[in-house]
């Protein structure tokens, strides 16, 4: 027992079930590094077909560990980048349980043994109760997963969807429920959406997901030139240098809308839409408030302060000519009212917009249909 008792000392314990005949009660878990245990003892190990050390054959301390299964030890890596985490209430998005109401990819049957299964994670999801509400920027979502009704022993490995199975697991199970906790980068899943994918090595697993919270690029700061007011960053969107604030390149990508839908369509406007490729998400976009718009139009306003423009009454990029005299780096501008962010003092059922034929501000009532030009940022 000197030399079995000797690799013990020099390896990290881990995880693993002792057999049966030794312990038939609880099932113990003990383990061992599969790098460390080819080192000290190379007898023990066999490899995988990458070279990797896979199983350890070994008595020690003459326990029967029989053919246990390790994997290699995982290079820390940084499956977020500078992503920025948006947490969210608990959602359940998969439950396939027969008897929870979930239906097609995310409802029964229960898991196949060794098959891997994949779950959309982003956009819309039919068949799941609730709407979590990922966007479809999201990179990587944080989760915890719950596994009940296997048929025996065995481990679940989580991987973004369109990718390999890895060597470790999130979770180990044997005689009960289990539930970890953990963050897994996002893959493409099809439609434009990304996903998981899942993997258990034991008939009859069922899988119980819930999402509370994911992380999302960072949207695109603004761009500069040395020449320009309004300086088109390439990515769907403008940056005016006067206000600070970060516009829509595309003016009219919203068909004209009341009050409260316009600033609900800002609010989830996001990367993928109306030309924006700047990794912008749902909750970055807004309305102009009725001080930015005043700002905005104010050296297109008449003389002796103004250029005097119409129509639109916005200027050109430099801000030395009107907007009709070009160049500019907006698109689709309509000579006609857009909203603002900002409703009346004591009269609710009012709001201010933006006459651009003029620059006239005033206000109106909320269910009038008026165009919508969101913003981002701003000083």
């Amino acid at each position: 027992m000197g030399r079995e008792n000797e690799v013990l000392m020099k390896l990290r314990p881990v995880a693993f079930d002792y057999e049966p005949e030794y312990d038939d009660t609880r099932a113990r878990r003990y383990g061992l590094v599969a790098e460390e245990a080819a080192l000290v003892a190379p007898d023990s190990s066999s490899l995988t077909k990458e070279g990797a050390p896979m199983v350890i054959l070994k008595r020690i301390l003459g326990l029967s560990l029989g053919l246990l299964t390790v994997a290699p030890m995982a290079s820390a890596t940084d499956v977020t980048g500078a992503s920025a985490f948006v947490g969210i209430t608990p959602c359940r998005i998969v439950d396939t349980r027969a008897s929870q109401g979930f239906s097609g990819e995310f409802g029964p049957p229960a898991l196949a043994a060794n098959a891997d299964r994949t779950f959309q994670m982003t956009g819309a999801t039919t068949g799941t109760l609730t709407q979590c509400g990922i966007p479809d920027t999201a990179v990587a979502i944080s989760v915890n997963f719950t596994v009940t009704g296997f048929g025996g022993p065995g481990d679940l490995r989580v991987f973004p969807a369109g990718s390999v199975a890895p060597l470790t697991g999130i979770l180990n199970y044997s005689l009960e429920n289990i539930a970890n906790a953990t963050t897994v980068p996002l893959g493409p899943s099809g439609s434009g959406h990304k996903g998981i994918t899942v993997h258990a090595d034991n008939f009859g697993t069922h899988l119980i997901l819930d999402v509370y919270g994911y992380y999302a690029t960072r949207a695109a700061p603004p761009c500069f030139d040395d020449a320009n007011r309004y300086v088109d960053c390439g990515n769907g969107t403008v940056t005016d240098t006067v206000t600070g604030l970060i516009w829509l390149k595309n003016a009219n990508c919203f068909p004209t809308m009341t009050y409260a839908a316009a600033n609900q369509a800002s609010a989830l406007l996001a990367a993928g839409q109306c030309g924006l490729t700047d990794g912008s998400s749902a909750g970055d976009w807004r309305l102009p408030t009725q001080t930015e718009w005043s700002i905005t139009t104010a050296r297109a306003s008449p003389p002796p302060f103004g250029l005097g423009c119409t129509n639109p009454s916005l200027t050109n990029d430099p801000g030395t000519a009107c907007f009709s005299a070009g160049p500019t780096s907006f698109t689709g501008v309509q000579s006609s009212a857009y909203w603002s962010s900002q409703g009346t003092d004591g009269a609710p059922t009012l709001a201010y917009y933006v006459s651009l034929v003029n620059g006239t501000i005033t206000y109106v009532a909320k269910v009038t249909g008026n165009f919508v030009w969101p913003v981002r940022g701003g000083k």
